[in-house]
C-alpha cells in the first residue's frame, strides 16, 4: 500500500537488468511506518507470520461474537423471553456481524494485502529470520492493467541461514551478502557489479551477467567440483516449468470475482420477485461463461507449458571437473544441467548424411538453452522468435576484455546469444584457454538460465499475465455503467415517488422493484457483450486492416490515442536503402572535395577496403553461397567486386590492378547505437600490414580523425547531403601495425584501435519514401492528432524526411525554420533562468553550419516555453532535439541534485536514471510536446520520450520496424 504511494517516475525507472533500488529505499524511508519494506530490484518484499487458526482476524472477533450471541438468545429462551431488548438486539447484530464476516471474507480475496493483514503478523527485517514463515512480494507496475495481479504471498524457504522465496518464478535471497553464494562464486574483488552491504536484506538471485569485462577474459569455469555444486545448489536446474493450477481453483478465482457475486445477487431479486424460469437460466448462463474463461486461460497455459517441455534433451560439451580429481575437460552434459558461468561449446545440428531432419527438430537442436557469453568464435543467429527481427544476426567473441567496463546486456548484444534464439552457423575460434571443444562449436560463457535469460523471461510474462484486463474491465466500461447508473437512479426515483404515493402498492414489492431498477443498469449480458465486441473488433481489425492485436485490451486505448510517433528507417521510409554515390577526399587540390562518384566507378583502395569489409555480415552455412545480414551492407560490399568465402575472409571476383583480391578480417569491433561507429583490423593479401577500417556518423567519426586529415568543408559537404534527406556515413582507416600477430591485436582496446585514422570519404545512401506515409500522416493531422519523428538517424536527413511526408507543413506559403536544441556559451545565457536548463537554447539550424546563432535561440526555462509554442503555433519555428543534446540536458538536471551525474561520463544505468529521474521527466513533460523531430536517439531515450509525452497526459502510439524502437 505504501509503495502505491511513490512516485510514479520513480517506479519508472527502476532498471530490470540488475541496477539497485537506493532512490527507491530513500522514498520508502521517508515514511515511518515502512520500516518492515525491503526493496529488490523494484520488487517490495515484506516478511510475514502466519497466524495460527484461532488467531487470525477473521476467526477470532466473529467467534466471541458469535459465542456472545448464542449466550444471549439462550439467557432469553430461559427467561421465557421476558428480555425484549435482547431479542431486538440479537436480530439487529447477528445480520450485521453476519455481514461484515462476509465482507471481510471477500476482500480477502479480492485484495491480497487484506489477506495478508488478516491472516499473517508483519515482521520487521531485524526480526528473527526463524520466524519467517511467508513473505508478502509486490512486483514494480510497470502496466497500470496488471496491477490487480502483481503481488502475492509466497512462502519461505531455507538453505542454511539462507531465506529463498519464489514469487511468479523470480526468486529472491535473504542473507549476509559478504558471503552469501551467488556473490562469493564470482569473487566480488575480480569486479562484481554488486552492492555489498551488511547485515541481512533481500536480492534478486544474481547471475555473472553484470561483471567487469576482464572479469571473462580470466574466468576459466567451475574447475572445482566444490564450486560447481554451489552453483547447482544457489541456480538449479535450467529449466522453464509453468505451472498448470487445477480447473477449480481457477473456477473458484472466477466465482468470487466482485462481477459475477454482484450478478448472483441480482438473480436472487429476480427470484423473490417470481421470476424464477429467467433467474435459474441467467445464473446457469453466468456459471457457464464463467467456466468457458477458466478454461480457455486453462489451455493456454498448457499450450505455452507444451513450448517448454521437449520428449529428449539437446546434449551439449561443458568444460568441467573430469577424471582424474583436480582436472577439467569437456564433458557431455545435458542442457538443463547447465549452471551460470559453466564454459560451454555450441554447435549447430546438421542431418546425418541420407536423413532429413524435421524443421521443428532442427530448430529444438539448434535452439540455444541459455544466455551466453561469446568468448571464442563467431556465430550466426535467427533472433525472429524474440525480437522479431527477420535478418539473421552475426555475434562475435567479446572484444576489448582489458578494461574494467562492466557488461552490459544491450551494449554488448553482438557478443551475446540470447536464450531461445537459434543457430545458423558457427565458427570455432582461437582461444587457448581452452582446449579444442570435441564438436569444434563456438566457445562462450553461460550468464543466466532458466526464468532468467531471454526466453525465460518472456515465457514468465506471458505465464503470469494470463489474468490481464480483457477489455471488460477497463475506465471505458465504468463510466458507461455510471451513465446507466444515473438514468436508473432518477428512473428509480419517479417510480419509489409514485409507489410510495398509491397506498395499495405492495410496499416489499415497491422496494424490490426500487433496487432492481438500480442493479439493472449492469445486465449479466453485459460481460458476453463486451467480450464479443471485442473479439469482433480484432477480427474486423485482421481482416480489413491487417492488424494483429496480441493484448486486446488495449484497442479502447487505441481510441484515445493523440499524439503518434514513428520511426524513420523501414517505416515512413523503405528499408532498401541504395548506395548513390561516394564523396572522396581531392588530396591533389588541397583538402577539398571531389564530385559524387558513383558506386560502380574505379575507387582507390583505402575507401575499397572499407566499403567491403566493415561489415557484420556472415554465409548462411551448409555450403551455401547465401550472404545474410543488414541489406545496406550487402548492397555496399556488393559494389566493390568482393564476396564472402567465409565469414572473415573475402575475395575479389577479378583480379584488380592494386593486388588486393582477398581481405581477412581479423577481429569485428561491433556497431552499438551508443558509440554509432563499426570497425574492423582486416589484412590484404599475405601482406602483414594490419588495416584498421571504421564508418560510422560523421560528427562521431570526426573527433577520431588525425589532426590535420579532416578536409576543411567536411561539417559542409555532410550537412548538405544530409540536408537532402540522404543518410551519409564516414569512412576512415590508419595502418594499426607491422608484422603483429593476431592474437595480440585481439586484446588491443578499441579506443586505441580508433584514433588517429585518416579520413577516406563519405557514403551517400539514399531511402526512398514509401508511397503512403504522405498520406497516412496527412490523415492523422487532419484528425486531430500530433505527428512526430523519433528516429536514430542524423538531425538534417530527419528533419528532411519530416518536411517530405508532412510532418513540417508550411505555413503562409514557406515551410517554418528549423531550431535545434544546443548547450550554450556562458555570455549568451540568460540570466534569469534556472542553473543547467538556462544554458540550453533551441538556436536555428542553419545550412552548412553546426553551430548557429545562438544569441537568437529561445531558452528551455519555463519562463520561455510559453515563447516557444507561440513560434510552434505560429507555424514560425519546428523543433528538434538530437540524442546527445537530450542526454546532456537530462544529466545537467539531475547532476544539479545528485553528484553522481556531475560528469561528462556516465554508464548507460545512470544515463537511463538520469533519463527517467521525476526532475528530469518534469522539464521533458514541457518540452517534448513542442518538438517534431528526434534525431539520433538510442532506444532508451526513445522511450524517455514517450514516457515524457504520456506523463503531459497524452496517449501515444510509437510505431517502428524494429526492436531498437521499443525502448531499453
Amino acid at each position: 500500500r505504501n509503495r502505491r504511494r511513490l512516485p510514479k517516475e520513480r517506479l519508472a525507472m527502476e532498471d530490470m537488468d540488475g541496477m539497485d533500488s537506493k532512490s527507491l529505499l530513500q522514498d520508502v524511508g521517508n515514511h515511518p511506518e515502512n520500516l518492515s519494506l525491503n526493496t529488490a530490484d523494484g520488487y517490495i518484499l515484506v516478511p510475514l507470520r502466519e497466524r495460527q487458526m484461532f488467531l487470525r482476524l477473521d476467526v477470532w472477533p466473529f467467534l466471541v461474537c458469535y459465542l456472545l450471541l448464542m449466550v444471549l438468545d439462550f439467557s432469553n429462551d430461559a427467561l421465557d423471553g421476558s428480555f425484549t431488548i435482547v431479542v431486538v438486539l440479537s436480530q439487529i447484530f447477528f445480520p450485521l456481524v453476519l455481514l461484515s464476516h462476509v465482507v471481510l471474507f471477500l476482500l480477502c480475496q479480492w485484495d491480497i494485502f487484506w489477506r495478508a493483514a488478516v491472516g499473517y503478523q508483519r515482521l520487521s527485517m531485524e526480526s528473527a529470520k526463524s520466524q519467517w514463515t511467508h513473505c508478502l512480494v509486490e512486483a514494480p507496475h510497470i502496466d497500470k492493467h496488471h496491477a490487480a495481479h502483481d503481488a502475492g504471498i509466497v512462502q519461505i524457504q531455507r538453505q542454511n541461514d539462507i531465506v529463498i522465496c519464489r514469487f511468479q518464478d523470480v526468486i529472491f535471497r535473504c542473507a549476509n551478502q559478504e558471503t552469501d553464494a551467488d556473490i562469493t562464486l564470482w569473487d566480488v574483488e575480480r569486479g562484481a557489479d554488486h552492492s555489498v552491504h551488511d547485515g541481512y536484506s533481500f536480492h534478486r538471485l544474481r547471475y555473472p551477467a553484470h561483471l567487469s569485462l576482464s572479469f571473462y577474459r580470466l574466468w576459466t569455469g567451475h574447475t572445482s567440483l566444490q564450486n560447481l555444486v554451489e552453483a547447482q545448489q544457489v541456480y538449479g536446474n535450467n529449466v522453464t516449468p509453468i505451472r498448470l493450477p487445477p480447473f477449480l481453483e481457477m473456477l473458484q478465482e472466477q466465482l468470487v470475482a466482485p462481477f459475477f457475486l454482484f450478478q448472483v445477487l441480482c438473480v436472487l431479486l429476480w427470484c423473490l420477485d417470481e421470476y424464477w424460469y429467467y433467474a435459474v437460466f441467467t445464473f446457469f448462463a453466468l456459471l457457464m461463461f464463467e467456466s468457458t474463461v477458466a478454461y480457455n486461460r486453462l489451455k493456454s497455459l498448457e499450450r505455452l507449458r507444451s513450448h517448454t517441455m521437449h520428449g529428449h534433451e539437446k546434449m551439449i560439451y561443458a568444460y568441467r571437473p573430469a577424471f582424474p580429481p583436480g582436472t577439467t575437460d569437456w564433458v557431455r552434459i545435458g542442457t538443463s544441467e547447465i549452471v551460470p558461468g559453466d564454459i560451454i561449446s555450441c554447435k549447430e545440428a546438421t542431418a546425418r548424411k541420407g536423413r532429413n531432419m524435421a524443421h521443428h527438430q532442427k530448430q529444438h537442436l539448434n535452439r540455444v538453452p541459455a544466455d551466453i557469453l561469446i568468448l571464442s568464435g563467431d556465430v550466426v543467429v535467427d533472433e525472429a522468435l524474440l525480437t522479431g527481427e527477420s535478418v539473421p544476426q552475426l555475434k562475435t567473441s567479446l572484444e576489448d576484455t582489458s578494461t574494467d567496463r562492466n557488461l552490459d546486456l544491450q551494449e554488448h548484444k553482438q557478443s551475446i546469444c540470447f536464450g531461445g534464439t537459434n543457430l545458423l552457423v558457427t565458427h570455432e575460434g582461437d582461444d587457448t584457454r581452452f582446449p579444442a571443444a570435441p564438436d569444434r562449436g563456438v566457445i562462450g560463457v553461460v550468464l543466466r538460465t532458466g526464468f532468467e535469460t531471454a526466453q525465460g523471461s518472456l515465457l514468465r510474462t506471458m505465464a503470469h499475465t494470463q489474468k490481464s484486463v480483457d477489455g471488460i474491465h477497463t475506465r471505458d466500461t465504468y463510466i458507461f455503467i455510471l451513465l446507466l447508473l444515473l438514468c436508473a437512479i432518477f428512473s428509480a426515483y419517479v417510480v419509489w415517488e409514485e409507489g410510495w404515493a398509491d397506498e395499495s402498492r405492495n410496499r416489499f414489492r415497491l422496494i424490490l422493484h426500487v433496487i432492481m431498477i438500480i442493479t439493472s443498469v449492469v445486465p449479466p449480458e453485459l460481460p458476453m457483450e463486451l467480450s464479443l465486441a471485442v473479439t469482433n473488433s480484432v477480427t474486423d481489425l485482421m481482416k480489413r486492416c491487417q492488424v494483429y492485436c496480441t493484448e486486446i485490451f488495449r484497442i479502447p486505448i487505441a481510441g484515445q490515442v493523440n499524439v503518434c510517433c514513428f520511426d524513420k528507417t523501414g517505416t515512413l521510409t523503405s528499408d532498401e536503402m541504395q548506395l548513390k554515390g561516394v564523396r572522396l577526399v581531392d588530396t591533389e587540390n588541397g583538402n577539398g572535395f571531389v564530385e559524387v562518384m558513383k558506386p560502380d566507378e574505379s575507387l582507390p583502395l583505402e575507401p575499397t577496403l572499407i566499403m567491403a569489409a566493415c561489415h557484420a555480415l556472415a554465409l548462411g552455412g551448409n555450403g551455401s553461397d547465401n550472404v545474410i545480414g543488414d541489406p545496406l551492407e550487402k548492397a555496399i560490399m556488393s559494389t566493390t567486386g568482393y564476396r564472402l568465402v567465409q565469414n572473415n575472409e573475402l575475395q575479389r571476383g577479378t583480379a584488380s590492378e592494386d593486388g588486393a583480391s582477398k581481405i581477412q578480417i581479423v577481429q569485428r569491433l561491433n556497431f552499438t547505437s551508443r558509440l554509432k561507429r563499426m570497425s574492423v583490423l582486416a589484412k590484404v593479401d599475405s601482406d602483414d600490414t594490419i588495416w584498421a577500417l571504421t564508418k560510422g556518423a560523421p560528427e562521431v567519426v570526426k573527433k577520431l580523425l588525425k589532426e590535420g586529415t579532416c578536409p576543411d568543408d567536411y561539417d559542409k559537404v555532410s550537412m548538405r547531403h544530409m540536408g537532402r534527406g540522404q543518410r551519409v556515413l564516414a569512412m576512415a582507416y590508419r595502418k594499426v601495425s607491422l608484422g603483429q600477430e593476431i592474437l595480440t591485436l585481439k586484446d588491443l582496446k578499441r579506443d586505441n584501435v580508433e584514433c588517429n585514422l585518416i579520413f577516406a570519404g563519405f557514403l551517400l545512401l539514399d531511402c526512398p519514401i514509401k508511397g503512403d506515409s504522405k498520406s497516412v500522416i496527412q490523415e492523422l493531422q487532419s484528425s486531430g492528432h500530433q505527428v512526430k519523428m523519433i528516429t536514430g538517424d542524423s538531425l538534417w536527413t530527419a528533419a528532411e524526411v519530416a518536411r517530405q511526408v508532412g510532418m513540417v507543413q508550411k505555413s503562409n506559403g514557406s515551410y517554418p525554420q528549423f531550431f535545434h536544441l544546443k548547450r550554450c556559451h556562458s555570455n549568451t545565457i540568460n540570466a534569469s533562468c534556472k542553473p543547467v536548463v538556462g544554458n540550453f537554447r533551441f538556436v536555428a539550424m542553419i545550412p552548412d553550419s553546426l553551430d548557429g546563432n545562438e544569441g537568437s535561440g529561445v531558452s528551455v526555462a519555463a519562463s520561455d516555453v510559453d515563447r516557444l509554442k507561440e513560434m510552434v503555433d505560429n507555424g514560425d519555428a519546428s523543433l528538434c532535439i538530437s540524442g546527445d543534446a537530450l542526454q546532456d540536458l537530462v544529466t545537467g538536471i539531475v547532476g544539479g541534485n545528485n553528484s553522481t551525474f556531475g560528469s561528462s561520463e556516465v554508464s548507460r544505468g545512470e544515463e537511463k536514471h538520469a533519463l527517467f529521474d521525476p526532475a528530469a521527466q518534469v522539464v521533458l513533460m514541457r518540452l517534448v510536446p513542442l518538438v517534431s523531430v528526434f534525431a539520433r536517439h538510442a532506444p532508451r531515450q526513445k522511450e524517455a520520450i514517450v514516457a515524457a509525452i504520456n506523463l503531459g497526459g497524452f496517449k501515444t502510439l510509437m510505431c517502428g520496424d524494429g526492436t531498437n524502437d521499443m525502448g531499453k
